[in-house]
């Protein structure tokens, strides 16, 4: 799911900026595996995601005690969110995998 949305967000290296554009990969991971869906983002998703022209910022959050998960990221415009489906076009499946989870989108 993508969504256009206003708010401020920040990389790390920079001030806040108004205004981003949201993917969310929603899902039910296993409550056991949350340590290895954020393991996975940290060393498998968010290296790629940094080299991509637009990227503010990667972020996993999640219920350990029903697995209800949500990574979330954030990009400069529509055009560089849409543009870096090619650099991890199987990343919601992957994600799924590596958590033990159902979809929920």
């Amino acid at each position: 799911m993508s969504i256009d949305s206003k708010f401020c967000s920040s990389n790390g290296t920079g001030p806040f900026k108004p205004g981003a554009f949201l993917r969310n990969v929603d899902m039910h991971a296993s409550p056991n595996q949350i340590d290895a869906l954020v393991q996975y983002i940290r060393a498998q998703v968010a290296p790629v995601l940094t080299q991509q022209p637009g990227f503010r910022s990667v972020i996993v959050t999640a219920n350990r005690q029903t697995g209800r998960s949500v990574i979330s990221s954030t990009w400069d415009s529509a055009a560089t969110r849409e543009a870096s489906q090619t650099a991890l076009p199987d990343l919601p499946p992957a994600a799924r995998r590596v958590a033990g989870a159902g979809s929920d989108s």
